[in-house]
């Protein structure tokens, strides 16, 4: 531990150091933490992290939430990143985090030449890795701040502290935008009345498990280091955390403080009435009114168009993927686009859900996987619409990562956007007619590993159990290092109760290998994954079914 808390040190005398230097270079990461792995000047990889590195600061920087994340280039060169302010940063100096956004760009290079990985940290985070690494809270501590002065009451104090956090742990990590703050009073033993304000925020993206995970980590960190402070801050790469008794720490966002978005409102609106106080009023109160009926339009436009959406000759509610976040919603045009109309020569593979097709996504420079599910199919709405919300949820280095989705009415056509697995399906593999393009003894055994991985990742470490219900090895796909990535969600379920069981209509699946037990009753639960599981296992040994 002692080399962690010599970088504490080394953060909190950065912290002190005078103005007149941190007006030299404003954005100057407290502490870089860069790779051993390296790669070659002039490769395709540092051109593509130089490109990625510019495009999640730029995507950052323009929209409300001052994050974003994506990947950049194709394997084996691909390189996955992400650019976030803190939350506090983004609320109370906009122009703060868009300036560090830029300078943080720029420090990857400085600080972690020729970098397979590396993390640069001010006020804002820019990461970049060869890994995907997006939905996997990263535990480091990055630095800590604290007032060094002690509370009149510290047992009063911590007492409130933790459930004041415990209150916004649950908030952050239950719903987007995976932050939230608030204040808690108490009275003191010295009889006089205390307010804290706290704020607990997640890097977007992580699985509610991973965010709680990643905030407590560092409220256990903060009472070890901060037993009695007025107020401190813990920041990591995935989680950030802050708190104050009101008035205790000057640069603190107050509760008061306005959004963002407000802010930059309120700005705007004052430059066009020159900063006159019966034009704002007169502003404010147009913009109040057209709010409304905006929001009476909207909400009424959206029941519209669910009620004349339609798919198969029955009617869907495309609001339902709307409300939901998470994959982008792509149209028709830019998915033809990507795969040249559907092309042939694009085809991946074909089933009794539709077609798949290799596609190129200019915009994003992604080379993916778009799954085609036709109205003729047996994979429905309801199954699409599954599919959709369940995996967006889901975050794992053993799950086929979805990118997007597409439903415009006008083709009848269900669209799926995927990473792309190069190396396609397991059973290509298995029963490949070339024994040297058969998969060998210790690539098997990966791959095992990779799929039971997904499979305790679905069953315990979610906040909701999810079964797969279709574990095949068509569904277990491979990556360009022949890592295993689980599929096909489309009949994947979630279960609410803490037993992890439930009841079905109707057996689901696939003959041979589903469990015969759950086929003779209609109750299915996770052992029945286990099954499938089982089956794949012994099939991937004797490459026999």
């Amino acid at each position: 531990m002692a080399p962690l808390y010599w970088r504490l040190l080394a953060v909190l005398l950065l912290a002190v150091v005078p103005t007149s230097l941190a007006q030299k270079n404003e954005h100057t990461p407290f502490i870089d933490l860069c790779s051993t792995d390296s790669f070659t000047n002039g490769t395709t990889y540092q051109s593509n992290v130089n490109q990625l590195v510019r495009l999640v600061a730029d995507a950052a920087a323009s929209n409300d939430e001052g994050f974003h994340y994506t990947s950049y280039g194709s394997q084996p060169d691909m390189t996955f990143g992400l650019a976030m302010c803190y939350a506090d940063v983004a609320d109370s100096s906009w122009e703060s985090c868009l300036s560090c956004l830029d300078a943080a760009a720029a420090w990857v290079g400085t600080w972690c030449p020729y970098s397979l990985t590396a993390s640069v940290y001010d006020r804002c985070v820019v990461q970049y890795s060869d890994k995907w690494f997006f939905g996997v809270a990263d535990l480091t501590l990055v630095a800590l701040l604290r007032s060094l002065i002690n509370a009149p009451d510290a047992p009063s104090m911590n007492q409130t502290r933790r459930n004041l956090f415990g209150q916004l742990t649950s908030q952050a990590s239950g719903s987007l935008p995976q932050f939230a703050n608030g204040t808690q009073s108490y009275v003191d033993s010295q009889g006089v009345s205390q307010v804290m304000y706290a704020l607990a925020q997640c890097r977007q993206g992580l699985e509610p498990g991973e965010c709680k995970k990643c905030l407590n980590f560092l409220l256990d960190e903060l009472g070890k280091a901060m037993p009695s402070d007025t107020a401190g801050s813990l920041m990591g790469y995935s989680c950030y955390v802050r708190y104050n008794l009101t008035g205790s720490m000057s640069d603190t966002t107050s509760p008061e403080s306005p959004p963002r978005a407000k802010w930059k409102l309120i700005k705007v609106i004052m430059l066009v009435s020159g900063a006159s106080i019966p034009g704002i009023v007169a502003l404010l109160l147009c913009l109040s009114v057209f709010r409304s009926f905006f929001l009476r339009w909207r909400k009424g436009r959206k029941k519209s168009a669910g009620s004349l959406t339609f798919f198969g000759g029955e009617a869907v509610e495309i609001v339902e993927l709307e409300q939901e976040t998470g994959p982008k919603r792509f149209s028709y045009n830019e998915l033809a686009a990507a795969t040249d109309n559907f092309s042939d020569n694009r085809k991946l593979g074909e089933g009794g859900f539709g077609s798949v097709y290799r596609g190129f996504l200019e915009e994003m420079g992604l080379h993916v996987a778009v799954k085609r599910v036709s109205k003729s199919s047996r994979q429905g709405w309801r199954e699409f619409i599954s599919e959709v919300k369940i995996i967006s949820r889901l975050r794992h280095r053993n799950l086929v990562l979805l990118i997007g989705w597409c439903y415009d009415g006008v083709s009848d056509d269900l669209l799926l956007v995927y990473e792309l697995m190069h190396n396609g399906s397991v059973d290509n593999h298995l029963y490949h007619l070339d024994p040297e393009k058969q998969l060998a003894w210790p690539t098997r055994y990966k791959i095992v590993l990779g799929l039971g991985s997904a499979l305790v990742y679905l069953h315990h470490d979610t906040e909701q159990c999810v079964m797969h219900r279709d574990i095949k090895p068509s569904n277990v796909m491979l990556d360009a290092s022949f890592n295993a990535k689980l599929g096909d969600f489309g009949l994947a379920r979630v279960i609410n109760d803490d037993g992890r069981r439930s009841r079905t209509t109707a057996p689901a699946g696939t003959t041979g290998y589903m469990d015969p037990d759950c086929m003779a009753t209609g109750r299915t639960s996770v052992e029945a994954d286990v099954y499938s599981f089982g089956v794949v296992l012994l099939e991937t040994r004797t490459e026999k079914w």
